[in-house]
């Protein structure tokens, strides 16, 4: 049975002929599953899409009925239902959008690799599949509509890429018409205008190919209000200056552009920026310029104001990251973390983020190199933060701010100083000007100057002063000069004092949620968990948020979250510290992260043990998590408050939460290869188990931070745990998994012998409880480390019959493991056509589930193969794609690069 999705929905029987697919809803159901094939597709995602102007009450009952009447007319054993939804398993080679994929990812890699013909041909092949819009026939709900935007997307990058191919093959004369064509269909797509200019440049048509930027620009500006983008300006530059850029293929970097929005209302720092610009003239090195001075001053702002001035002399990008470096929740953010986040910007994917900081840094220099980047450190704690992240190549411009004087800076990297000191008379006069009005300003000039040495001239105490007189024009400013002289919080200038009067002027339900806020650890906080804190649904918010950011008491960096400034933090942490809601507050908090964690672990593996969790309390709204890819979206955002949640657990003796807490966010640092962190964690939660007495959290703990001193390489201290968990291992559950993990240390420590034991143990354990899952997990596992005894017709066996039974059961971490070790068996058996084959099907599951420690050594034993059997080029590619990836894990790469290296020498 072949499936066609790319175009009207089609299922063609054995003879190539159309097969009857029943009634509309159906046909909807039957193109959900495959648009997602392979993935489970929640049931309420499937509710919807059928019934999306509302479902009857029958919907699931229904659902099912056209599931079981699927499965019968189409013989679709793949299809099941399971805890996270239905799923329908296809063969790769019999759906039109897996064989769309597998081609364009050939083509890419052939035209990467210069081989013009063969990527060609893919991508060809890839195009010829689409016979109109994705599921042109079915009336699709407003949510899948997205998905299939992307498709469409993905169709149009492909087209690009081929007509790119065509050109660089030399048939750019027969390619004029259609790039026209293409480009007065869609005259927005700025590769297609790049491309035609290409195609005339090198007919010989040089003024056409100007003619068309000319068009093109005067088109973004008319409807979308923007300038080109850097690839159509240096393509202008090329055959402006008479260039051939040559046929090469490779995409543009990403041209990242995070600096915040600009302050409406800025004034003033004449001096200070006028000092950065004319540091903008040297160009011969790395410029790094310091900028210090003392809370509130307005260091951010000024820098965020000029940044957006010098942008357009920064066409490769600007960067921006707020280290947290004085945050009152303590949660100053790590090297190794702001080069994650610099590098997601710039385009290195994050699931191939390197774990260490020395490689972490190097491939951010690397991605730097040649550009020009303006790049913004804000809130820097000390040097030592901020010296992994300074670029390594001229062209690039840091700013850094602190509160400190970073002087170190200037010896080692020979950074400028500038100091923001108090605005002047005049600058504070002209910021409340901008912010309430000249004429306010200029009617009570002594209760102007009163309120400016009240705020002692700090641009944020002005700034929550000038609000609560914004919103209250009728309101003599002498009278809030007066309060503020009465304030019984302190002198004049102390912000504190500023603070306490604007918090005195709120609303009941504003001051309960600021006080609130101040319990929140993290950097930002996203609507959901604001209403758990509060105990109130997300719509009573709403007025409340409105009164703080209306007041400066709060931000909205992004819509739906939100973020106080440090002073306010600390501010709002005094005030909550003697509020009687503080313990119901905070342990609803914890209690939301605790549960929308655990929820987002069971969707990135439907097959993980998870710990039975107590109802939430009242108040407590988890928020739902869709599906794997939604978790993982969630723990990017909440990463930091997850981690310093467990902390705060912690320290506060909430240790039932702390070690759960800890528990679900080691699930989620394992999939980063975060292992640092995760035993930091670890440790956390094992201590908070500890003084629970409680043998099933700490065998659990002790498990869960065997993990993380594996992958460190510390197996004495791994075993050590290890043997404590197996020691009070509360249930036969447990101690198979302890039992796997003790094998896995074995297996890491070359004892294959011990490690069998104690995997065929976990397997017997697993057997009894009727797990099959578990069972076949050490199965596989049996198989590799027979492997490792030289057993290869019984590890060939046993993982042949695991993959079977993993593909039934749906387990699609493990069977990667499993094909390598078929592989691995194959290779040393002398077949070496299927370890091929069984290696490359290992590499690409890896790829499809983001493992990739494994694809890393299949793709290692790939090239190996290949080399062995007379097939140096494909050696070649393959041995490219695992550096690349060893790269990128913090792995030795000399092994590889002797292999290539010897390669070449042989070529030669």
């Amino acid at each position: 049975m072949r499936f066609r999705v790319l175009g009207p929905l089609e299922a063609l029987d054995g003879a190539g002929r159309p097969v009857r697919l029943g009634a509309p809803k159906q046909r909807v159901l039957l193109g959900m599953l495959l648009l997602h094939a392979d993935r489970p597709v929640p049931v309420d995602r499937l509710v919807d899409a059928l019934w999306p102007d509302g479902p009857p009450r029958s919907a699931r009952q229904v659902l099912r009925t056209y599931a079981s009447a699927l499965r019968a007319a189409l013989s679709l054993d793949g299809l099941s239902a399971q805890p996270a939804g239905y799923r329908l398993v296809v063969p790769p080679d019999e759906l039109d959008l897996t064989v769309f994929e597998r081609l364009a990812d050939e083509g890419e890699r052939a035209l990467a690799g210069g081989d013009l013909p063969l990527a060609a041909e893919r991508l060809h092949g890839a195009l010829a599949l689409w016979r109109g819009p994705v599921l042109a026939d079915l009336a699709l709900a407003t949510e899948v509509l997205p998905t299939v935007a992307g498709l469409d997307e993905r169709r149009l990058a492909v087209q690009e890429i081929w007509l790119e191919t065509r050109l660089a093959l030399g048939h750019h004369a027969a390619l004029v018409a259609e790039l026209r064509t293409r480009l007065a269909r869609d005259p927005l797509r700025e590769r297609l205008a790049g491309l035609l200019m290409l195609a005339l440049y090198r007919s010989g048509r040089r003024a056409e190919a100007l003619a068309v930027y000319t068009e093109t620009r005067q088109r973004l500006a008319e409807e979308l209000g923007i300038e080109p983008g850097t690839e159509l300006r240096q393509r202008h530059r090329d055959v402006l200056t008479d260039q051939d850029p040559g046929p090469g293929s490779a995409a543009p970097p990403a041209v990242p552009r995070q600096l915040p929005a600009v302050a409406r209302h800025f004034t003033g720092r004449t001096t200070e920026l006028a000092e950065l610009t004319e540091l903008l003239g040297h160009t011969d090195t790395v410029v790094i310029t310091a900028i210090d001075g003392m809370a509130g001053i307005g260091k951010t702002t000024t820098v965020v104001h000029w940044a957006h001035r010098v942008a357009d002399r920064f066409p490769d990008g600007q960067l921006y990251v707020n280290l947290r470096g004085f945050d009152a929740s303590g949660s100053v953010m790590a090297p190794e973390e702001a080069l994650r986040y610099l590098l997601d910007a710039l385009g290195v994917p994050t699931d191939l983020a390197p774990a260490g900081l020395d490689v972490l840094a190097a491939r951010y220099r690397s991605q730097l190199a040649g550009r020009r980047v303006l790049v913004v450190l804000d809130n820097a704690r000390d040097t030592a933060q901020v010296r992994p992240l300074l670029p390594g190549s001229p062209g690039c411009f840091v700013v850094v701010t602190s509160r400190r004087r970073l002087a170190d800076l200037v010896a080692g990297e020979g950074a400028r100083l500038l100091t923001l000191d108090l605005l002047t008379p005049d600058e504070a006069r002209k910021v409340l000007a901008n912010r309430i009005g000249a004429g306010r300003v200029a009617v009570e000039p002594d209760a102007v100057d009163e309120i400016i040495a009240r705020c002692g001239r700090l641009p944020l105490a002005l700034a929550v002063t000038a609000a609560r007189a914004a919103v209250r024009p009728a309101y003599p400013l002498s009278v809030l000069a007066g309060e503020l002289r009465d304030a019984p919080d302190g002198l004049a200038g102390d912000l504190r004092a500023v603070f306490s009067w604007s918090y005195r002027q709120l609303s009941a339900p504003a001051a309960r949620l600021f006080r609130l806020l101040g319990l929140h650890p993290g950097p930002q906080a996203g609507t959901p968990v604001v209403a758990s804190l509060a105990g109130l649904p997300p719509s009573a918010l709403r007025p409340a948020l409105a009164e703080l950011t209306s007041a400066h008491l709060l931000a909205e960096p992004v819509p739906g979250r939100y973020a106080l400034h440090d002073l306010l933090r600390a501010y709002a942490t005094e005030l909550a510290a003697t509020d009687p809601e503080r313990p119901a507050a905070r342990h609803r908090m914890l209690e939301h992260y605790l549960h929308t964690a655990c929820a987002g672990v069971a969707r990135v593996d439907p097959h993980a043990y998870p710990t039975p969790l107590p109802p939430p309390d009242a108040g407590v709204a988890p928020e739902e998590i869709r599906d794997g890819e939604h978790a993982l979206a969630w723990f990017t955002a909440e990463r930091p408050a997850l981690l310093a949640a467990v902390r705060l657990a912690a320290e506060a003796g909430l240790d039932e939460l702390a070690w759960r807490l800890g528990g679900a966010a080691s699930d989620l640092l394992s999939l980063e290869g975060a292992w640092a962190e995760l035993a930091a964690v670890g440790y956390l939660a094992l201590d908070a188990a500890a003084r629970l007495d409680d043998r099933e959290a700490q065998s659990r703990t002790h498990r869960k931070v065997t993990v993380a001193l594996i992958r460190l390489g510390r197996f004495d201290d791994a075993e050590k745990q290890l043997r404590c968990a197996l020691d009070i291992a509360p249930d036969p559950r447990e101690e198979a998994l302890v039992h796997h993990w003790m094998a896995v240390l074995l297996e890491a420590r070359g004892e294959y012998a011990r490690a069998l034991t104690h995997v065929q143990r976990s397997g017997e354990l697993f057997t009894r409880l009727g797990d099959r899952i578990g069972a076949v997990r050490a199965q596989a596992m049996a198989g590799w480390l027979h492997t490792n005894l030289g057993e290869y017709e019984v590890a060939l066996g046993q993982c042949q019959e695991a993959l079977a039974q993993m593909r039934a059961l749906g387990d699609e971490f493990v069977q990667a493991a499993a094909l390598d070790t078929i592989g691995h068996a194959y290779r040393h058996l002398g077949e070496y056509a299927l370890a091929v084959e069984y290696y490359t099907q290992a590499a690409e599951q890896c790829g499809a589930i983001g493992d990739r420690h494994t694809r890393a050594q299949s793709l290692v034993s790939l090239g190996e193969v290949l080399a062995e059997t007379g097939d140096p080029a494909g050696a070649r590619t393959t041995w490219q794609q695992a550096l690349e990836l060893h790269e990128v894990l913090g792995y030795d790469t000399a092994d590889i690069h002797t292999r290539l290296a010897g390669l070449t020498g042989t070529a030669g």
